[in-house]
């Protein structure tokens, strides 16, 4: 019985696409919500403090954490179907 260490190795050494390329996805995905997030935040934040609404406030301290986890989410689903669809 071989450990999951030595099967990754095995499927590096024989196909490291298969390894490259859902890597590369999750990256680009990743970067790409994470500039959105940024600027969505940013904006955010500026409409806040031109109006000073205390409901801008309560709703960019409500995202600020989930839009991360989402990013992260996304990022592992589009890595895992670009996977599979090759």
């Amino acid at each position: 019985m071989r450990s999951g260490f030595a099967e990754f190795r095995q499927l590096v050494v024989n196909d490291p696409m298969e390894v490259i390329l859902p890597l590369g996805i999750f990256a680009a995905t990743f970067l790409a919500c994470w500039v959105a997030r940024r600027l969505a935040m940013r904006a955010l934040r500026a409409w806040t403090a031109r109006t000073e609404s205390r409901a801008g406030t309560v709703v960019y301290e409500a995202l600020r954490g989930p839009t991360l986890i989402w990013a992260l989410i996304l990022a592992v689903h589009l890595a895992f179907q670009g996977r599979t669809c090759r």
